[in-house]
């Protein structure tokens, strides 16, 4: 999955793949034991519906190509999909902007979860979204937020709204 993910980036596509959950049953695993079952989960999320598709035809090509060569069998579970929330381009730019004027480094990604914001977006409301590393919601286990990254983001987003947000939509 991750070479599909590099492939389909250098094609230009937007994609976010996350394997989060990874687990056995402790009652029928062991230190020196093969688990007879593995559960996991698979994060795809991507602002085109038509990599998303992609993506879900290569999983489904992938877990064939295993299950034969390895002799196992992968139950799929059921599928959750999501209606991915475009932020609006200007909104984007701006944060870009005045991030950059604040000699802030960024990294502009897709984020198809259903934050509140992917709400307003769907609704028509011109949206973006200010991520913030933390204890309990981030990707990264190690990571945390110290208070001068809530004071960065809080100085962005007050930047962001005095420096005439209307005119980029």
């Amino acid at each position: 999955m991750d070479e599909a993910w590099m492939k389909l980036a250098e094609e230009g596509h937007d994609l976010v793949v996350t394997f989060s959950q990874f687990y056995t049953d402790p009652d029928e695993a062991a230190f020196s034991k093969i688990a007879g079952e593995v559960d996991f989960s698979l994060d795809v999320r991507s602002e085109e519906r038509e990599t998303l598709s992609r993506m879900q035809t290569i999983l489904h090509e992938t877990v064939a190509k295993i299950e034969k060569e390895q002799n196992v069998r992968f139950h799929m579970g059921t599928v959750s999909t999501s209606t991915p929330a475009i932020m609006a381009p200007g909104i984007v730019k701006g944060l870009e902007k005045c991030a950059e004027g604040h000699g802030l480094e960024t990294l502009t990604m897709p984020c198809g979860a259903g934050h509140d914001a992917a709400v307003f977006a769907g609704a028509g409301v011109p949206t973006g979204m200010i991520f913030i590393r933390n204890d309990n919601g981030s990707h990264n286990p190690e990571e945390h937020m110290e208070m001068s990254d809530f004071t960065k983001a809080a100085e962005l987003l007050s930047a962001f709204c005095l420096s005439d947000p209307i005119s980029a939509l």
